[in-house]
């Protein structure tokens, strides 16, 4: 849709996502890592029954934050989810979730290698869609 190459899917990345959602679950806080080399996004939603929060529905929920972006080749505040998800030099992710010691948060962790949201990169990292991007679920 914006002309990015395929992000494939890397088990040590979902490895160590899943983890670092594990920690988050148990400490109940949302907070990055401090370990670097790759890109992060992070989330969570209260958990009810028959919901689930999974990588697919939480990047287009991250990618909807385009409706913030204006493609001026600048980071801009609200969209960084947003412009991980489609950094064009990206090509590696990985999913992790966990639920909270109570059972009413499930936290999610997106990572990417090579990382995005570089301060003077996005020009040639964050392109316009070529197509109108799909319609959002959320209302």
């Amino acid at each position: 849709m914006h002309g990015c190459p395929k992000i494939s899917y890397d088990s040590k990345l979902a490895s160590d996502s899943q983890k670092w959602a594990e920690h988050l679950a148990s400490t109940n806080c949302m907070q990055h890592s401090k370990a670097d080399g790759y890109g992060e996004n992070l989330a969570f939603q209260m958990a009810t029954a028959g919901v689930s929060l999974n990588g697919r529905e939480v990047t287009r929920n991250w990618y909807d934050e385009i409706k913030q972006h204006d493609f001026n080749g600048q980071n801009q505040p609200g969209s960084g989810h947003f412009t991980q998800v489609i950094w064009k030099s990206t090509n590696k992710a990985g999913f992790g979730s966990a639920f909270s010691k109570d059972g009413k948060k499930v936290y999610l962790v997106g990572r990417y290698k090579p990382s995005g949201n570089i301060t003077g990169y996005y020009a040639d990292n964050v392109p316009k869609p070529k197509k109108e991007p799909p319609p959002s679920k959320q209302k």
